[in-house]
């Protein structure tokens, strides 16, 4: 077995190079595990960790390797672990309980459907299957998760605003039990998101104020800032790109038709392995093509309205 040592080494770059000789050493058909990416970020910060998962995952794909990734959802923000999830074939999620620990599937591509969703319970040397829990507590789970990530609210701080314990907090993000109609109106208080009935001056149209909006992220000179979410229209993203900064994956990885328009500026976008050039007030509209790159070849700052679309399509 070969080990990296990667808190001795000088940066990311030196970090590619032992991995790439390491790779070279064992040969196609291995099991590589990285422990851990968050120590990663907190060492070089989550461009540098995000371009190493980035950049390590394709290679030992086509070597046909098996790569292990150990992180803290809770130290990452929404659009880093959105990225890791999007090219990641399984995701499961382990809390390291008082008394056992507790791995749930989160993603699994290329199994059945009901894999998603079954974790296990690791209780000392018994290891106990858990049976699949309410697909209503998973939704309502993942639905209070992704708020909080998206106003980038840690769970103990959530669990303490609430007036619950972080554990708890934590079971009913994973679905692992329910919620009380208290808790969660408290929930969404702490949160700021609007809760209970809709008023009839307010059918028909929906105002989402500067204010209530997530913090926007920012990864290698391209800051993407939420300004909607609907399940009727799709997302509605504001997208800046630095002068001279480019990338070599799409700025949202998603399965879904996506419209882009320049408001300022010039952008190059891979489509189907063709730079593109848009200028300001140009407009594409992807219904399967995919962008694979982008770049900002000007020597001002770029801004487009990036859409996606609530088109199901399979990429």
């Amino acid at each position: 077995m070969t080990r990296i040592d990667w808190s001795r080494l000088a940066g990311p770059e030196e970090t590619k190079a032992a991995v790439t000789a390491a790779d070279l050493a064992v040969g196609g058909d291995s099991l590589f595990a990285f422990d851990d990416l968050t120590a990663i970020q907190a060492a070089w910060g989550p461009t540098a960790a995000l371009d190493l998962f980035l950049w390590a995952c394709p290679r030992l794909f086509r070597r046909r390797s098996l790569a292990l990734w150990v992180l803290d959802a809770d130290q990452h923000d929404a659009t880093f672990l959105r990225r890791l999830t999007a090219v990641t074939q399984v995701v499961v999620d382990v809390v390291d309980g008082e008394e056992a620990i507790d791995l749930t599937v989160r993603k699994a591509d290329g199994r059945a459907a009901t894999t998603v969703g079954r974790g296990v319970t690791l209780d000392g040397h018994s290891l106990e299957v858990v049976r699949r829990w309410d697909e209503r507590h998973e939704t309502l789970g993942a639905l209070i998760r992704a708020e909080r990530g998206a106003r980038g609210v840690g769970q103990a701080e959530l669990a303490r605003r609430v007036g619950i314990s972080a554990s708890a907090l934590s079971q009913l993000e994973r679905g692992v039990r329910g919620v009380s109609a208290d808790t969660i109106t408290r929930i969404w208080e702490a949160l700021g998101v609007p809760f209970g009935p809709v008023r009839d001056a307010d059918r028909g149209h929906r105002l989402v104020r500067r204010s209530a909006l997530p913090p926007p992220q920012s990864v290698a000179g391209l800051t993407t800032q939420q300004l909607i979410a609907d399940e009727l229209v799709g997302e509605l993203w504001h997208v800046t790109i630095a002068p001279g900064a480019s990338g070599r994956t799409a700025p949202f990885q998603v399965k879904a038709a996506e419209l882009v328009t320049v408001t300022a500026g010039v952008v190059e976008l891979d489509l189907v392995g063709q730079p593109t050039t848009l200028q300001e007030g140009d407009t594409v509209l992807l219904t399967t093509d995919l962008v694979s790159g982008w770049a900002n070849p000007g020597e001002s700052e770029a801004q487009l309205r990036w859409m996606v679309l609530p088109l199901g399509r399979t990429r």
